[in-house]
């Protein structure tokens, strides 16, 4: 289906076929964040960035990157083609202090929260690293899916989870019209298709990190 014909669908199904309780701008929005939804839920989306070095903004006084804008999770981070291990931010983070910056490769990598200077989730190593160090940094992670803009527009999602998609904007909609019985069976239709097609991601261990996946910072995703 394309965006035009999800925006129908969803219309039909909800009973709006003359677009009256919700504007193509509307359905947009709801549309997008149930694409997200899934991405969030799945992990269906596989991405990969690559830097040239540090980016020279300063993360809590060591350098780092920015994660992409499409980043949910990592898969995988590499200094030089070395795979580095996974810590935890707030077992890396020192006052500033008391941060000695190395001169050698790191061996480990965390994600921090939102920076409040630069409003971005980051990577930073450890040992700590100067602001601009050189070296290939290469990140695989869980990505969303690309946002649906234009009616011929497909979303880049298997086809069997395209009514997934409708089903969750649906709900977002009974949601928004404080109608909970259509909202309750909208989003059981919806859980339904997530659970069956989460069964082939479970069995391939498909885009988990183990270390991400066991502690505290795993991924959480908004459930009603």
């Amino acid at each position: 289906m394309d965006l035009t014909t999800i925006r129908t669908t969803v219309r039909d199904l909800f009973g709006d076929v003359d677009g009256i309780q919700s504007t193509d701008a509307t359905l947009l929005i709801y549309i997008n964040y149930a694409l997200d939804e899934i991405s969030r839920r799945l992990h269906n989306v596989r991405a990969a960035a690559t830097f040239a070095a540090c980016d020279g903004l300063n993360t809590e006084g060591v350098g780092g990157v920015a994660v992409p804008t499409d980043f949910l999770r990592e898969i995988d981070v590499r200094w030089n083609g070395v795979k580095l291990s996974r810590a935890r931010f707030d077992e890396i983070y020192l006052p500033g202090d008391q941060l000695v910056l190395g001169s050698g490769d790191p061996s480990f990598y965390s994600v921090t929260p939102v920076d409040k200077t630069f409003g971005q989730r980051r990577i930073i190593f450890y040992p700590y690293q100067t602001l601009t160090k050189a070296a290939t940094i290469y990140l695989l992670y869980i990505g969303r899916s690309a946002p649906l803009v234009n009616g011929g527009d497909v979303p880049k999602i298997p086809d069997d989870l395209h009514m997934a998609l409708v089903f969750y904007t649906a709900f977002l909609m009974a949601a928004q019209e404080g109608d909970s019985e259509r909202a309750t069976f909208f989003k059981s239709q919806f859980t339904e298709l997530i659970n069956n097609w989460s069964v082939f991601m479970v069995e391939a261990g498909y885009n988990e990190n183990a270390q991400v996946k066991e502690d505290a910072e795993a991924l959480y995703y908004i459930d009603y």
